[in-house]
């Protein structure tokens, strides 16, 4: 009986030893997995798409504050230092400065819109306009 009762020790020790070196391997898999470097999207159209939605997050932010969208001639400015006579900036809106587009072009900023309602942001992808804002 000795020996029996020896051998289920020993199994439930193996076991332990197997359950605790797996958990490990685990834990060391999901560490490597989120400190490995993220692999950035190249696709000019979605970097546009990112872009114009960080800006179109910037203008709404100002709108909250300023009760009012910044005019076409205020542009991005406004976004970075406070228009004359504007109440209620709380900016900076941004953190770094607008880059250019994925094609090397400006981003443009119109209000209002060339439709005549609310604001647009437009950029030009490899001559195709990417566009987003209150009437889009």
């Amino acid at each position: 009986m000795g020996k029996t009762e020896m051998k289920r020790s020993e199994v439930i020790l193996t076991s332990l030893v197997i359950s605790v070196f797996v958990g490990m391997a685990c834990l060391f898999a999901v560490f490597i997995l989120l400190t490995s470097p993220a692999q950035k999207d190249t696709n000019p159209l979605n970097i546009a798409k990112t872009e114009i939605s960080e800006l179109l997050s910037a203008v709404n932010q100002f709108r909250l504050d300023c009760d009012r969208y910044p005019t076409t001639k205020e542009g991005f400015a406004a976004l970075y230092k406070a228009p004359p006579d504007t109440y209620g900036w709380h900016g900076p809106y941004l953190k770094e400065p607008i880059p250019n587009g994925p094609d090397g072009h400006a981003y443009e900023y119109h209000n209002p819109s060339p439709s005549g309602q609310g604001y647009e942001v437009k950029v030009f992808v490899k001559g195709m306009p990417v566009t987003g804002g209150s009437d889009n």
